[in-house]
């Protein structure tokens, strides 16, 4: 297959290298363009992708006019996310963002804003929101195969709260809102390294420029316009972290790196019923068995997501609309936490509400 779409990469750290190798899979896109302020990770990640020196650019504005890329990958840390997003939309150039989508909801906005005047797509990549075990798993529950949904849980690894909700959280809130739909209110709890509720005093710059954070701990409970539950739950030093989905006849639970689904149909309201989990084996499409066995948390199938939304000018699975969703979510943490009360969704004010509260 002809390469089709030529892909730019702004930022060569660590996550771009996910993104690099899987466009060098991908037969219908090519590299046409690296973008670091760093000389020396653009010569590295240059000799490891054969992307060759004069496709290197110290600024991203002037590769985005030099290569006139089709499609725009931003792999810099979250603080770097909404200015390349933003220029790249304003130029007609698709963008597959990495998550967390932006620092605030005002940086989200003018993503968002950008993409709808330009008409270019946006997506964000949490990649749970075109991971085939994910998407066989809302099939199950659409088929009703554990009764009506009543209640998603999810349990986040290792990370203190505040970062973590930003980090492995960005997936999970996204993945739930696959079963769920739009959260209608969101009420949390938030705690410091002492278990005392949190105060402006800890407040603090998130891990790998995540903006800024607070709190160690943290339960949130999410009410979906649905009628659904959930739970989203941040331990430090939890190793484990896994997603449930209960219903009214049964349980689904994803676990483990390769995730897979298991399913059990008791537990019924009964306190002496047997539970008995079982492996649920995934349909896999042949083009999906490969990058499953290789490397599930690849970009590409975030990265054949955002083609066909440019194909079909539809708007692409996770876009800049689900970003800013989940990203609502984390903010409304803040807000529940600080009002002592559920934080309303869509948030009015805009800006940070740790900024505000310190």
């Amino acid at each position: 297959m002809a390469a089709r779409y030529r892909v730019a990469i702004v930022g060569c750290g660590g996550i771009a290298h996910t993104h690099a190798d899987s466009c060098r899979k991908m037969p219908e896109v090519e590299i046409v363009g690296l973008a670091d302020v760093r000389p020396e990770a653009l010569a590295e990640f240059g000799k490891t992708f054969e992307v060759p020196a004069e496709k290197h650019f110290t600024d991203y504005l002037t590769m985005y006019d030099a290569v006139r890329p089709d499609i725009v990958c931003v792999c810099t840390r979250p603080a770097q996310h909404c200015a390349p997003t933003v220029a790249a939309l304003q130029r007609g150039i698709h963008v597959l963002c990495e998550k967390p989508m932006a620092l605030d909801l005002e940086e989200a906005d003018a993503m968002v804003a950008a993409s709808e005047k330009s008409g270019a797509k946006l997506a964000i990549n949490t990649q749970r929101h075109t991971d085939p075990v994910y998407l066989y798993a809302v099939k199950l529950v659409k088929e009703g195969c554990i009764g009506e949904l009543r209640t998603l849980r999810s349990e986040c690894k290792t990370y203190e709260a505040g970062y973590g909700m930003m980090n492995i959280g960005a997936h999970y809130l996204d993945a739930m809102r696959l079963y769920a739909g739009d959260a209608a209110w969101v009420f949390a709890h938030l705690t410091n390294a002492a278990g005392k509720d949190i105060t402006p005093a800890d407040i603090e710059p998130g891990e790998r420029d995540t903006g800024l954070t607070a709190g160690k701990a943290c339960t949130m409970q999410i009410g979906y316009a649905s009628g659904v539950m959930g739970v989203s739950e941040y331990w430090v030093g939890t190793a484990t972290f896994g997603f449930e989905i209960v219903g009214t006849r049964g349980a689904l639970a994803i676990r483990g790196r390769d995730a897979s689904i298991f399913m059990t149909k008791g537990g019924g309201g009964k306190a002496n019923d047997d539970i008995a989990w079982e492996t649920v084996p995934v349909p896999l499409a042949e083009e999906e068995k490969e990058v499953v066995a290789e490397r599930r948390w690849s970009t590409i199938f975030m990265m054949r997501a955002l083609i066909k939304g440019i194909d079909e000018n539809t708007i692409p699975a996770c876009s800049g609309y689900d970003g800013r969703a989940v990203l609502e979510q984390i903010m409304a943490t803040y807000v529940s936490q600080i009002s002592g009360s559920r934080a309303i969704l869509p948030l009015a004010d805009r800006r940070h509400p740790l900024k505000l509260w310190q």
